[in-house]
């Protein structure tokens, strides 16, 4: 995608989603790989940065190979899938300025960004994507996984129904 197309998909312009693409571009290129290849990223925040991630990298929460670890960080890191080795990198962005935060974003992608960043090799276990079976809570009669049954006066009940 563009970053144009980016922009489109996230609904507007922001530091958070600049930060996400270019986080996500400059580990891509550190690793030597592209949209699309076999990836696992842990991003540190919960916000917007996290569709400038998806849009960049190809990895998505749906997919099992985003995960996050909301630590309020402009950070990610992004390894190969086969072995679990890559990078981490923050950016510190708090040295540009600007009236406001479409400005911001502009800037970010006018300057040398990887300037702003600190780079360090990386290792992550990656979690299986085993999603388990499907069963049907003897409480509620919904569907979900095995994984997180819960046994309850002789009952196999979901979650939800065990609150």
């Amino acid at each position: 995608m563009t970053f144009e197309e980016i922009v489109k998909f996230h609904g507007h312009l922001c530091p958070g989603v600049t930060s996400g693409h270019l986080l996500s571009k400059y580990a891509l290129e550190l690793i030597d790989a592209k949209y699309g290849d076999n990836l696992y990223c842990v991003a540190e925040a919960k916000n917007c940065m996290l569709d400038g991630i998806q849009c960049t990298t190809g990895c998505t929460i749906g997919k099992g190979n985003l995960a996050i670890e909301n630590m309020g960080k402009f950070a990610l890191t992004l390894v190969k899938g086969d072995t679990g080795d890559g990078v981490r990198i923050i950016a510190d962005t708090s040295s540009v300025q600007a009236e406001s935060k479409p400005e911001l974003a502009k800037k970010l992608m006018e300057i040398d960004f990887k300037a702003l960043c600190k780079v360090e090799k990386a290792h992550v276990e990656i979690p299986p994507k085993n999603m388990g079976n499907t069963i049907v809570c003897e409480n509620c009669g919904e569907k979900f996984s095995d994984l997180f049954k819960i046994e309850k006066d002789a009952k196999t009940i979901c979650p939800a129904c065990a609150k």
